[in-house]
């Protein structure tokens, strides 16, 4: 039909106006092409995909509902953008991804695929780092406490997503990302930010709070105010009384 020719013509001109995505890179700087995944990756990505339907399909079993199967649907998405917004930090930060923990290694490997072709497609290019970003209105400004609010939401993100990833952390590392999100976090906007980006289906406040067990005193106090910071807040206190009880002994 006349219609169908139309659409595809306008089709047609998109894709030669389409921008072009910046290459990936991997773990040690080395371009990757985004639609090769290694053979070791496929087999992790077929183990992956097997035990994640198995998991979905035991809850739809147990009547978990719709939100639940919604929200896993939701963690493995927003897992693939962090991968892309992860290789964007890496061209900058060539050691970013040098140090990956196991866990995030067999996840990154399962679903690195999908994370390629997301990254190397146009919708990649219309997504900001974070996602979940306070405005600049709202995270400009004072603290109750007097404290000059930083407004990076870029950097929060980016020290979170280092504090998950890194592998056997150094003491001056750990102390330097714990400041960088205790001072990133004195307004209200900005710590329902690291909330949303702590989501409670992926531990949550566990992340900071493990460093009221650190043996540097700067990561405690770090973490201390981070965590008393959402406490004193009436509309957040659930999320930090959500901690294990051994944690808010220690605030």
């Amino acid at each position: 039909s006349v219609l169908t020719s139309a659409e595809a013509l306008r089709d047609a001109e998109r894709k030669r106006h389409r921008p072009t995505p910046p290459p990936l890179v991997g773990p040690e700087g080395v371009p990757e092409h985004p639609h090769r995944p290694s053979a070791a990756d496929e087999h992790a990505s077929a183990s992956w995909e097997h035990g994640f339907i198995t998991r979905l399909q035991s809850g739809v079993k147990a009547r978990l509902g719709e939100a639940w199967l919604r929200s896993k649907f939701t963690l493995v998405t927003r897992e693939v953008v962090e991968q892309c917004l992860d290789q964007r930090r890496a061209q900058s930060e060539p050691t970013f991804l040098s140090s990956v923990n196991q866990a995030s290694k067999k996840l990154r490997a399962a679903l690195s695929s999908r994370a390629n072709a997301f990254a190397a497609s146009c919708n990649a290019l219309a997504v900001k780092e974070p996602r979940l970003a306070w405005s600049a209105d709202m995270g400009s400004g004072r603290s109750s406490d007097g404290v000059t609010a930083a407004n990076d939401p870029d950097l929060l993100r980016t020290e979170l997503r280092r504090l998950k990833l890194a592998e056997g952390m150094d003491q001056e590392q750990a102390e330097a990302c714990f400041e960088c999100v205790d001072s990133q976090t004195t307004t209200e906007a900005s710590i329902q930010t690291l909330l949303a980006l702590l989501p409670e289906a992926e531990g949550g406040l566990k992340i900071i709070a493990v460093g009221l067990l650190h043996r540097s005193d700067k990561v405690r106090v770090h973490a201390r105010n981070i965590l008393r910071r959402i406490e004193a807040n009436p509309e957040l206190a659930n999320e930090a009384q959500s901690l294990n009880q051994m944690f808010l002994t220690l605030l």
